[in-house]
């Protein structure tokens, strides 16, 4: 029973993980488009 719970835990954590993950790779791609649209604003006023 002991080893049964430990293991949902894990699987609970990595569920967890995998998440705050895949959230950071989104967040990290979002800031990259700002960041490249920002340039081609500044290109397209200059």
């Amino acid at each position: 029973k002991v080893i049964k719970y430990l293991s949902i835990r894990e699987a609970d954590r990595m569920k967890l993980f995998t998440f705050l993950e895949r959230r950071e790779i989104m967040i990290k791609r979002a800031v990259s488009i700002l960041q490249y649209a920002r340039e081609i604003v500044l290109m397209s006023l200059t």
